[in-house]
Parts: C-alpha cells; structure tokens; sequence
C-alpha cells in the first residue's frame, strides 16, 4: 500500500490532516484551541480533532437552532435523525438548548487511510446539510 494512502497510528496528527484536507480542496484555519476548522463555503464549518488517549479523529458541526423553534420541536427533530442516521451523532446539550452538535468519531488505532478522512469530511459537507432538509431541519436552524 503507498505510503501517502495510510496513515500509521503515530503518524496522525492535526498537521496531517490539515495537509489531507487542502489536498482535498478545503480552505482550513486552526481555532483558538489550536484545533482545525475545515471550511466549506461560507457557513458550514467541521472541527476536527485528534485525541489520541481514545484513538480517534473527532469531527463536529455546530448549527444554531432558531429561537422560536419549542424544545420540543428541537428534541423531536434529533431523535428522528438519529433513528434513521446510524453514522453521525445528533445531540443537544442540556447547557446549550439552542445548539445542535453533530459529531462522528474515526477510530484510527493500528493507522487510517487518507480516503476514510475524505470520506467523513465529504459526508460532513455535502451529506449533512441534505440529510438536515431531508429530515425537517432546514426550518429549524439557522
């Protein structure tokens, strides 16, 4: 296998898959935190994040649920995307009510390939926004 394809566990770093996102055409920037943001257009945004104490590459959006939309409303729209979405992660945090996080952890323990990374950041920028309007959310987010 090339090496450039799979990546060895010691190997995965946030500076490689910065280098793995701009090969792929992302604009990327690095937050606050030092992690990376991975940018698609104007408003989507991933974060992506190596923590290496469980193994895995952290990916997130963060959407903005529109003030008017009841609780209810909100926590019916996450259970029915996560009853029919078994790959991405819908929550609400109890803190947060106005915040959807999506999130999906890669394990990357034994290495990845490059082709896993591209694959979760194309789902996470071109599936996620369909899979919302699909779902009701695309009134409900903002």
């Amino acid at each position: 296998m090339e090496e450039r394809m799979w990546i060895a566990e010691e190997k995965v770093s946030g500076a490689r898959l910065e280098e793995i996102c701009r090969m792929a055409g992302y604009t990327t920037s690095v937050d606050q935190d030092g992690d990376l943001v991975v940018h698609h257009g104007d408003a989507l945004k991933t974060l992506v994040v190596v923590n290496r104490e469980k193994s895995v590459i952290y990916f997130a959006c963060v959407f903005n649920f529109k003030p008017w939309v009841p609780e209810q409303d909100r926590l019916l729209f996450v259970n029915r995307v996560n009853d029919t979405t078994h790959v991405l992660r819908f929550s609400m945090k109890v803190q947060l009510p106005d915040i959807l996080v999506v999130d999906y952890d890669l394990p990357f323990q034994g290495g990845v390939l490059e082709s896993q990374i591209r694959f979760v950041l194309r789902l996470f920028h071109q599936g996620l926004p369909l899979l919302i309007a699909l779902h009701g959310g695309a009134g409900l987010l903002r």
